[in-house]
């Protein structure tokens, strides 16, 4: 259970010394959920009635009216689909920051004296954390734009491979 492991997690970091601050956030997005995929499944089946109709017609102006709602439905159906990815990603990982110092004042370079090699190795040590921290929350950000991008050029190349549905001639 991800709340479960949450906690632990939570309860190993405060093993790390005292624990002077404490800041929670979180929304809860799970009346939206519900409502996408309901309204997904909907959609789903808007989609399959559609794609009869368009099986079914006989003129071209009947092939092309379904064929445009057939387009509105699809698009928002994808964009339901692109939002439960999201929030489901959303819901499955959680961003923990920390600050952590040392439990003793440090003796070597607190007396406002030279630089010792052990304060020069601190601040390396602190500085590679900070990049790696900064790394880590741009992929966390970028991850989802990424993912609608790539979930966009697979259905444009689906769409190319099929061609058209409403370009096809139809059978005399």
């Amino acid at each position: 259970m991800p709340e479960r492991s949450y906690a632990q997690a939570i309860a190993r970091f405060s093993d790390l010394g005292r624990v002077e601050g404490r800041e929670e956030t979180g929304q809860d997005v799970s009346q939206e959920l519900v409502d996408l995929e309901a309204r997904a499944r909907h959609l789903g089946a808007v989609e399959r009635q559609l794609l009869a109709l368009l099986e079914k017609a006989e003129t071209v102006p009947a092939a092309l009216a379904v064929q445009s709602q057939l387009n509105q439905v699809q698009l928002e159906l994808e964009q339901a689909r692109g939002r439960l990815v999201y929030l489901e990603d959303q819901v499955a990982y959680a961003t923990i920051s920390l600050d952590v110092r040392e439990r003793q004042a440090a003796v070597a370079g607190d007396d406002g004296g030279p630089w010792s090699i052990v304060d020069a190795w601190k601040s390396a040590a602190h500085g590679f954390l900070t990049v790696v921290g900064w790394i880590l929350v741009a992929a966390a950000t970028i991850a989802p734009v990424a993912l609608l991008l790539l979930l966009g050029l697979l259905g444009g190349r689906l769409v190319l491979r099929r061609g058209l549905p409403g370009l096809r001639r139809p059978s005399a």
